[in-house]
């Protein structure tokens, strides 16, 4: 957690000794050494229910895998494209996980309700999953193909997410 709250500092600063620059030039996306492998299996509470395991939610499907937090302005764009995406994904095959990071079931229960945001939400609690998925900047999207290997990761979500699906 205080990784990923050191970035955030790095990113405002930085990003406040460039007034002119655009918020979309702010992304930047360092290649994960995750791409490639299998991705990393966890069990977390989620905003309705308890001990939800990753792959048995995901069942054999392709996934998206969305880490975000509240207080994230960008995550808060990426969240309306999702929800506008969601139907569409869906019925591709295409599973969408979120998962709040760093923040209380209440708080991330208020946001949603608000936001009408109709997915179900992993909640990280204590930050477990940062170092398993190498997480330095919010928000953060993985790719998984059915097999459950990571084929992408990016900050943004991209137009082409079946071709990043497909890669091995």
């Amino acid at each position: 957690m205080v990784r990923l709250w050191s970035i955030l500092c790095l990113t405002v600063f930085i990003g406040g000794m460039h007034p002119v620059v655009e918020s979309s030039a702010q992304y930047f996306m360092m290649q994960s050494e995750l791409v490639g492998e299998l991705t990393p299996d966890f069990t977390l509470n989620t905003i309705n229910r308890d001990n939800i395991n990753f792959s048995d939610f995901r069942d054999g499907q392709k996934a998206i895998v969305f880490f975000w937090a509240t207080w994230c302005p960008h995550c808060h764009a990426e969240l309306v494209s999702l929800k506008n995406q969601r139907e569409t994904l869906e019925k591709r095959g295409i599973k969408v996980v979120l998962v709040n990071l760093g923040e209380s079931r209440k708080q991330v229960a208020k946001f949603v309700s608000k936001k009408q945001i109709e997915l179900e939400v992993f909640l990280d609690e204590e930050g477990v999953l940062e170092d398993a998925y190498q997480i330095i900047g919010l928000p953060t999207f993985y790719f998984i193909n059915e097999e459950g290997v990571i084929t992408a990761s990016r900050h943004r979500l991209p137009e082409d997410v079946d071709t990043l699906l497909t890669r091995n």
